[in-house]
């Protein structure tokens, strides 16, 4: 009867040993955990959106996120994943901006044409200073509200609606008539872009570390050197006319029309956010996001509400250094 209490004692202590065991065993991932899929192996089938502008859905995020917290990786496997993002991702992201710098330079070109300026009533450097500075009423009204929607439905769909917007506003200038109608396209126009050259930077970082970035947006800028050359183009395309068109007419047309190629293959070939690219498997999806959430972890859903986000932006001494910079060097512009 003696040998009882040590018995118990014994029994005791061998089950608290095994419960330790089983909570180290629990702790350590497992080998989906480190393959970067157990999360998104538990997603039941891809929700359907009930509209073009329903929100994107959360529970792909958060399993996407949650699968980059354990997932493991060789610095060779990084180097691919990024390759592949740099394939799909860049040349879209860059196409989209030489239309955007073809479109925004359009009016430039047609100016130097007397029936451009016949038709729209263009009469004095007064009204023409006037036509070129309204595009930014829309542009700046509309900047920030257009970064959220983008938050919302998804790169690929917004970027889509802005390109078709400015795309179908440079078209319409084919067959408008008088100052008012210039006027009112100029304002379409920059209603279009607003929120295009920030969502792109901002879509961007969602893809790429902060010192991959730098590079990646250098690259998108590129997209400014064909308007080197738009200058060339015009000048071939102001002189052929038609019983229908004149030259400047067909320099619209032709120049737009490549934009609304451009806004459908967004659509169908974009991905959103990393965690929705279809171009990457799961695995490749969780080392995406790994990467980026051990740099600087870029909150999309369950981040910063709109209120907290603007007020980080208005208290945040370089964002107006920025808007400073950038409003002084468009003013000088206009100013020459």
């Amino acid at each position: 009867m003696s040998n009882l209490p040590r018995e118990q004692e014994l029994v005791q202590h061998s089950e608290l040993e095994i419960d330790v065991e089983k909570r180290l065993a629990s702790a350590l991932p497992s080998e989906a955990e480190r393959e970067g899929t157990a999360r998104q192996s538990e997603l039941g089938p891809k929700l359907k959106r009930a509209h073009f502008f329903s929100p994107l859905d959360p529970a792909v995020a958060e399993a996407v996120n949650r699968d980059a917290e354990t997932v493991e990786y060789t610095a060779d496997e990084e180097y691919k994943v990024k390759r592949k993002i740099d394939n799909v991702v860049l040349p879209l992201v860059i196409c989209s901006y030489i239309f955007n710098q073809f479109d925004r330079t359009n009016i430039g070109n047609a100016h130097v044409i007397t029936a451009f300026n016949e038709n729209f009533g263009i009469t004095d450097n007064q009204k023409w200073t006037l036509a070129l500075s309204i595009f930014y009423v829309g542009y700046c009204l509309l900047e920030m509200p257009a970064n959220v929607l983008q938050r919302r439905i998804g790169a690929n769909r917004f970027f889509f609606l802005s390109l078709t917007f400015w795309g179908l506003a440079s078209l319409s200038f084919v067959y408008a008539k008088g100052y008012g109608g210039l006027l009112a396209l100029r304002v379409l126009l920059g209603i279009g872009e607003a929120g295009y050259y920030a969502g792109m930077i901002y879509y961007l970082s969602f893809w790429y570390k902060r010192h991959e970035l730098a590079m990646r947006v250098s690259l998108c800028m590129t997209g400014t050197y064909p308007g080197a050359i738009g200058g060339l183009l015009a000048f071939g395309l102001v002189r052929a006319k038609t019983s229908l068109l004149d030259g400047w007419q067909f320099l619209y047309l032709i120049e737009a029309i490549p934009t609304l190629i451009m806004a459908s293959m967004i659509l169908f070939f974009l991905p959103s956010f990393p965690f929705f690219a279809t171009f990457l498997t799961p695995r490749e999806r969780a080392i995406a996001q790994a990467r980026l959430n051990r740099d600087h972890k870029p909150q999309s859903h369950g981040g910063m509400n709109g209120w907290q986000g603007f007020k980080a932006v208005a208290t945040d001494i370089h964002a107006w250094m920025f808007m400073i910079i950038y409003a002084s060097c468009e003013l000088l512009l206009f100013l020459r």
